[in-house]
């Protein structure tokens, strides 16, 4: 059976930026390292770091990637660099173009997402996000759980 590594982030109100602490490091050199600021980011298919969080680590481009955006394509450096979860699951080299990120050091695209099961709730106008790796062998199902709700409400 698999042994499960989960965190949940509270956030107390209701937040339109889903953020937690992540440790970075150079892939290359593990101990030019720190902890940053991540935001989530459904809408991203990879992973960013911020030219801060890249020049802090001496990240130095693998690649360049074409990147389309709301104000169209560039073409940005990419870089490899280990993440890891506040749940301490790891993400080693991960591929992340360096860009600029509005409010945070590094965005978790659907690259890192998709390693978990990923649910966000708003009870009482308070955000919550919980993270669980490896994904859960049991799909939560809001569906369902709304459903059975409604019929015993009936």
């Amino acid at each position: 059976m698999a042994k499960y590594r989960a965190f949940k982030e509270s956030y107390g109100v209701l937040v339109d930026r889903l953020s937690c602490t992540v440790r970075a490091s150079s892939h290359f050199n593990p101990d030019l390292r720190g902890d940053f600021v991540g935001i989530w980011d459904t809408g991203a298919q990879i992973s960013a770091v911020s030219s801060t969080v890249a020049e802090r680590l001496n990240l130095s481009p693998v690649d360049s990637w074409e990147v389309y955006g709301v104000n169209g394509k560039t073409l940005l450096p990419v870089v490899l660099v280990d993440l890891r979860l506040p749940n301490n699951h790891r993400l080693d080299g991960v591929y992340a173009v360096v860009a600029d990120i509005g409010g945070g050091d590094i965005l978790l695209g659907m690259n890192a997402i998709t390693q978990g099961d990923f649910l966000i709730t708003n009870k009482n106008r308070q955000t919550e996000l919980t993270f669980v790796v490896p994904p859960l062998e049991e799909r939560p199902d809001l569906y369902k759980t709304a459903t059975e709700i409604n019929h015993c409400n009936s």
